[in-house]
């Protein structure tokens, strides 16, 4: 099987620093909770449904303030995403960064 980053080409293989900063723009209506994916550094906002699937699989509870949390993947599966989606998933607090 070919490795996406052969296919589309690989810019840096630099880490995305999380800053507060980052995460102090509202959410889209549609959107329940960000999700931050360790493997391209894509940020986005997912469906209740979406969080609620992701907290299964890194068994946790999204809090009732999860506007002051994210949740952290380690691949997804976006073209330009250079990592496997991993099974592992992250609750973590804005204000930690």
């Amino acid at each position: 099987m070919t490795n996406k980053g052969e296919i589309l080409g690989v810019v840096s293989d630099e880490k995305i620093l999380l800053s507060k900063d980052i995460f102090l723009k509202p959410l889209p209506r549609s959107a329940f909770i960000r999700v931050y994916c360790s493997g391209c550094g894509e940020i986005c906002g997912i469906t209740k449904e979406g969080a609620e699937k992701l907290a299964r699989l890194g068994n946790f509870q999204i809090p009732p303030n999860k506007e002051d949390f994210f949740l952290e993947i380690g691949g997804c599966d976006l073209p330009v995403c250079d990592s496997s989606p991993k099974d592992e998933v992250f609750l973590k607090k804005i204000e930690d960064l």
